[in-house]
C-alpha cells in the first residue's frame, strides 16, 4: 500500500476516487511466489535503462510485469523470457529482478545499457541487493555494498556448515 500512496491510518475516511488506486493493488507486486514455487523479488537499483521501445510488443509496467509472470511462469527460464515479450516501463524508479524457481535455479535481472542482462547463479547461493550486479564480481560486490559483504559472508558459511540433502522434499 505504500507504493499506491495508501499506508495511511485514514485509510477507511477516504472518498472512494482517492481509495480508487486499491483496485491495483493486485497487479502492484513487490515480492511473491507461485503454486509452482517460483518466487520474484523487485528491488530498486541506483540506475537503469530499459531497452528502446518495440512497437511489436504491449507496454507493461515492472510490477505488473511480476504479477504476468508470477501467473504464468513455472521456472526462471520462462520469467527471464518474459522480459523480452514486453516493453517494461518503470514509472517510480528503476528496478532489477531476482527470481528463483522450486529447482533451486536462480537469476538477476537488469537493465543496462537499454539492454536486459541475466546474471545466472553460479554456485550454492545467488545474492542480490539494492546495487547492480551484471558483469562484476563477488569480491567487487563484497566492495562496493557492505549489505552485500554481509549477506555473501553469512551465505558461503552457512553453506559451509550445512551438509547438502540429495532431495529437497519434505517428508
Amino acid at each position: 500500500l505504500h507504493y499506491l500512496n495508501l499506508d495511511r491510518p485514514d485509510v477507511h475516511k477516504l472518498n472512494f476516487i482517492r481509495r480508487l488506486p486499491l483496485l491495483f493493488a493486485p497487479y502492484f507486486v513487490i515480492d511473491g511466489m507461485n503454486e509452482h514455487g517460483l518466487a520474484i523479488s523487485l528491488l530498486r537499483v541506483p540506475q537503469s535503462s530499459v531497452p528502446k521501445r518495440d512497437k511489436n510488443k504491449p507496454d507493461m509496467m515492472y510490477p505488473t510485469l511480476a504479477r504476468v509472470i508470477l501467473d504464468h511462469a513455472q521456472t526462471t527460464e520462462q520469467a527471464v523470457q518474459m522480459f523480452h515479450d514486453y516493453n517494461i516501463y518503470f514509472p517510480y524508479t528503476a528496478i532489477h529482478f531476482m527470481i528463483a524457481d522450486e529447482a533451486g535455479d536462480s537469476k538477476i535481472v537488469e537493465f543496462i545499457g537499454g539492454k536486459i542482462r541475466v546474471t545466472n547463479q553460479t554456485g550454492l547461493w545467488q545474492l542480490c541487493t539494492n546495487d547492480l550486479v551484471w558483469g562484476k564480481t563477488d569480491t567487487q560486490l563484497d566492495l562496493s555494498c557492505p549489505r552485500y559483504r554481509i549477506g555473501s559472508s553469512l551465505a558461503s558459511e552457512y553453506t559451509q556448515s550445512v551438509p547438502l540433502k540429495e532431495s529437497h522434499a519434505i517428508d
